[in-house]
């Protein structure tokens, strides 16, 4: 775009436009308009890509953490990591996790008072209700 009658002034993030008159001012503003639409959705749609990271990383972090239960019966050193991860119960219920994870997950919490992940006393725990499935006794 090539206007004489106006200067574009960066501050910061921002880009101000400074026209010699209203109407060069209102004229640039509404041939930016598609633009700064188009800007507003990108910025949406990498919010929304950073937070599918995060829940992925988390997710893999969660698993990680059953794995040392699950592989190596290591409950206690996996509870101390994954205390670590800030992961809410909520969290939890939604990252799908298999049978396999959710029982690896079941067993660090086991017998851990205060934990946010259940425990003996889950009901009273920061993180609200237990995410994970009541066990299956028939089996």
């Amino acid at each position: 775009m090539d206007r004489p009658d106006v200067e574009f002034v960066t501050d910061g993030d921002a880009v101000r436009i400074k026209a010699q008159s209203l109407l060069a001012q209102a004229e640039t503003m509404k041939e930016f308009k598609p633009l700064m639409e188009y800007c507003r959705q990108l910025e949406a749609e990498n919010a929304r890509l950073k937070a599918e990271r995060e829940i992925e990383f988390q997710r893999g972090y969660t698993i990680a953490c059953c794995n040392l239960e699950g592989l190596h019966g290591c409950s206690e050193v996996a509870f101390d990591v994954f205390s670590q991860a800030g992961v809410t119960r909520d969290e939890i219920a939604r990252m799908d996790l298999t049978d396999y994870d959710l029982k690896a997950l079941a067993e660090i919490e086991k017998g851990r008072r205060g934990s946010p992940y259940g425990g003996e006393d889950h009901d009273n725990s920061p993180a609200g209700e237990r995410a994970l499935p009541p066990q299956d006794q028939s089996k």
